[in-house]
């Protein structure tokens, strides 16, 4: 049976539940929810749940879902080309008649020969490298946890993989840096002012979170030119009912001219929701025919 509930579920529901497919749940729902075996979050970022409750209760499986991975590296690959082909200006100025980068004018970046860090080897981050590979790109990048079976590095080409140990090693050889870290209390503000000093005349692009990458710090290196350039699709704040029309920072981003800005799009595709949904269906298929769960959340790492 299943059941889409319009406000919250009852304590009958809760009892009976083998599955639960979004919302969040508090600490003495899930002490009422005896039947329970997985709880799904039907897409990939889960720094919006309160995982610490789920420590108390090992026999749910919490999950998510990565059917969003190419659709973020997509508009991760977006995101850098228009940095690089300065596209968003030349747009503006082409409309008005002025021909900029022109012959005459200063020519745009090629990105074959040049060198791309990513800051988070995970799903998305692996799906930006193939697609770095096939720009020509050199690609250096950093993993939270390494596991010497999986080989990453051979497999998908890489010139250089290392732990997070060796982020300043990473960025120093980059002319291009990609942030794709999930948002837990290790990584928050990761991405720092000596971080970002490391960057200098260089181009960021953030598809993780924005929290990981020091909003202050961001701002300033931008507005001084530090930073070549920006790409961001993952912000500090966001609409809500009070707010339904609200800038995504408290600085003035939007002012900037070397900064290209997204609405948190990049995992919102026809294809993505349908790969998300798919995962979903496998998952409870999993558990009801008594097989593990695939994308479980770890819990102590918050990811």
């Amino acid at each position: 049976e299943f059941i889409f509930p319009e406000r919250d579920l009852t304590n009958d529901q809760l009892a009976s539940a083998e599955v639960i497919v979004g919302g969040e749940l508090s600490e003495s729902e899930l002490g009422m929810a005896k039947s329970l075996k997985l709880f799904q979050i039907p897409f990939t970022g889960v720094d919006q749940q309160n995982l610490n409750v789920f420590k108390r209760f090992p026999q749910v499986n919490v999950c998510n879902t990565h059917g969003n991975s190419s659709a973020v590296a997509e508009l991760a690959f977006c995101l850098l080309l228009a940095l690089a082909k300065n596209l968003i200006y030349n747009d503006r100025e082409l409309r008005k008649g002025e021909w900029h980068g022109y012959i005459t004018q200063e020519p745009t970046i090629q990105l074959a020969g040049r060198s791309l860090g990513i800051i988070g080897l995970g799903a998305i981050g692996l799906e930006i490298s193939r697609r770095a590979i096939s720009f020509g790109m050199e690609v250096y990048a950093v993993k939270r946890t390494l596991k010497k079976e999986e080989d990453l590095q051979k497999r998908y080409n890489l010139t250089f993989l290392g732990t997070i140990e060796q982020l300043e090693y990473v960025i120093s050889q980059s002319d291009f840096i990609v942030v794709a870290l999930p948002l837990t209390a290790k990584t928050e503000n990761i991405i720092d002012g000596p971080m970002l000093q490391l960057m200098k005349g260089k181009y960021l692009v953030n598809v993780g979170r924005g929290k990981v990458v020091n909003e202050e710090a961001l701002y300033r290196f931008l507005k001084n030119r530090t930073l070549a350039g920006a790409g961001i699709d993952t912000w500090y704040q966001y609409p809500n009912r009070d707010f339904p029309q609200r800038l995504p920072s408290k600085f003035a981003f939007q002012e900037l001219s070397n900064v290209v800005m997204s609405p948190h799009s990049a995992g919102y595709t026809d294809k993505s929701v349908e790969e998300n949904v798919l995962e979903v269906y496998n998952n409870i298929k999993r558990v009801f025919e008594g097989e593990e769960p695939e994308n479980k959340v770890n819990l102590e790492e918050g990811y």
